[in-house]
């Protein structure tokens, strides 16, 4: 008897309405699948709702208030419209948690951890939404999955091993000085470490500062301890001791900073366990390597998620808001294919210049481009399919897309999916314009 998963358990019908148009307006030899694709169909309440946002544009307004667009920002290196994007989209989120509308499918209102973010890759954006959402209040998990030398408390508490390794080490004393640990401002920066034209190290000219001598005492600390403790020890003394870092990391970066700590200490103790050695063999062979982190979702934890699509399969959530919608697949930095040859094997090959593509390495080309379109939408199928109840759309569009969203983006998708249903755009003061179904 042949069975099909047309049946669905997690989402509401109109999600599921929504999912089936787009499959037909895509068609199913575009996913890679040779024959027709039945109608998804619900077992769950008839109620729900799909929202396109319209793609926030580059040279689009930004309200300082919502974006803190502010030339000195520390994020103004990031385009324009993905700032706003990510502060219109916190907006939306803080503004749905604060209503709490009522979720038919879990017979309750909604809360911080029925929201799940999906991105099709971890950036910018994903960080921006973190910042975002931690600035407005929002109890949030952080990224899914992260380098581990990436997060900031990381990177700080390398930079204390980097200084007592090197106290002569200015630019690590000064990442010191304005972190959580001492937890100075550029101003008091600016005030006791400039030294005029006196040659000496920013440490030597702070030592004999008497004003500051309790500020800079912790640093002291770490020094006349830095060769007699292993890494792990040195690190908890630092998080956990007199210092008492993690609490000061917490209070400025939020509860997310803690994993990343744990992480560290975790990796701190494998090294002492199976290479030993101390300070230096572990910043050697820290910077030496790329340690991945991944992030497991508490069941417990009410915060909203921010995920990419390949991390949520396998999970749902009342409501998803498809963050990236507009990426552009041409983009994709990777340019490599392989060969098929006759035994079976495949051959890797380096990335094929537009002048050699003609015979059998043409053929490559266009196979492998329309395998990662197939690949493409299937992803899309994954993201739309993992809400439940309520399932919300947007994106952004650089200058060089002049307000039109790219040729091969979910975004046009999404939007012929939303036409064949009989949806019009209606106005939205937040977005412009909306689409709802």
């Amino acid at each position: 008897e042949r069975l099909t998963l047309s049946q669905s358990f997690r989402s509401t019908a109109p999600v599921l309405e929504f999912v089936n148009a787009v499959i037909e307006t895509i068609g199913p030899e575009n996913f890679g699948i040779s024959e027709a694709i039945e109608d998804h169909y619900s077992v769950k309440p008839e109620v729900g709702i799909v929202e396109l946002l319209a793609p926030v544009a580059a040279g689009a307004v930004v309200d300082d208030s919502a974006a803190n667009d502010n030339n000195d920002d520390e994020e103004s290196w990031i385009s324009d419209e993905k700032r706003l994007l990510a502060a219109k989209l916190a907006d939306h989120a803080k503004a749905l948690i604060d209503e709490r509308p009522w979720l038919a499918s879990q017979g309750r209102y909604l809360e911080p951890g029925d929201i799940m973010f999906l991105l099709r890759s971890r950036g910018e954006l994903a960080s921006l939404l973190v910042a975002q959402l931690h600035e407005r209040g929002v109890p949030v998990a952080g990224i899914d999955r992260l380098r581990l030398a990436q997060p900031l408390v990381v990177q700080d508490l390398l930079a204390v091993i980097r200084f007592v390794l090197q106290p002569q080490d200015d630019l690590s004393l000064a990442c010191i000085l304005v972190s959580p640990i001492i937890g100075w401002t550029q101003e008091q920066l600016l005030e006791f470490g400039y030294r005029g034209n006196r040659r000496v190290s920013l440490w030597q000219h702070l030592r004999e500062q008497e004003a500051i001598a309790s500020d800079i005492a912790p640093l002291r600390q770490v020094l006349d301890k830095a060769d007699y403790v292993t890494v792990y020890d040195f690190l908890e003394d630092i998080l956990s001791g007199p210092i008492g870092a993690r609490r000061k990391f917490v209070a400025r970066l939020g509860t997310e900073a803690l994993v990343p700590i744990e992480e560290m200490l975790n990796t701190a103790l494998q090294f002492q366990q199976q290479q030993g050695g101390g300070l230096q063999s572990f910043l050697g062979w820290f910077d030496s390597g790329d340690i991945e982190i991944k992030r497991e979702g508490v069941g417990s934890a009410n915060e909203v998620r921010v995920m990419t699509v390949h991390g949520a399969k396998g999970l749902q959530a009342p409501l998803v808001i498809l963050a990236d919608t507009t990426s552009d697949l041409s983009k994709k930095p990777d340019r490599s294919a392989e060969l098929l040859i006759d035994d079976g094997k495949r051959v890797p090959l380096l990335p094929i210049r537009t002048s050699e593509q003609s015979g059998r390495l043409l053929e490559v080309v266009e196979r492998q481009e329309r395998r990662e379109m197939q690949e493409h939408r299937r992803l899309l199928y994954v993201a739309m399919t993992r809400a439940e109840e309520r399932l919300i759309m947007g994106g952004s569009l650089g200058v060089s897309r002049r307000g039109e969203a790219p040729a091969d983006s979910w975004y046009l998708a999404l939007e012929r999916g939303m036409t064949a249903l009989g949806c019009v755009w209606e106005n939205d003061a937040r977005w412009g314009k909306v689409m709802r179904h």
